[in-house]
């Protein structure tokens, strides 16, 4: 758990733009009343294509936001979760637990 209301698989150590090291899951999923939050890679230009072929879905920083799971294409979202996680594991430190 990642806070009260993230469910997170792996994690990976970034520095920000000050300078401070933190660590965040590799990929987290936290329901809200407006939709479900996927948070994925930060480098979304590993994941343009299959983005694509999504279906209905609008993104953040460094997340997904789907409303309804039957409005997407659940084969492409793993697609997606796995070239995230493949990135990420070459740009940053990381551990899958």
């Amino acid at each position: 758990m990642w806070g009260p209301s993230i469910v997170g698989f792996g994690r990976y150590r970034y520095t920000t733009p000050g300078g401070r090291e933190s660590e965040f899951a590799m990929v987290g999923l936290s329901p809200d009343k407006k939709a479900i939050t996927i948070y994925v890679n930060p480098d979304f230009s590993v994941i343009e294509e299959p983005l694509e072929r999504l279906g209905k879905h609008t993104v953040g920083k460094s997340c997904l936001y789907i409303r309804e799971l039957k409005h997407i294409n659940l084969d492409v979202l793993e697609e997606i979760l796995t070239l995230g996680m493949a990135s990420m594991k070459k740009k940053f430190k990381t551990w899958d637990e």
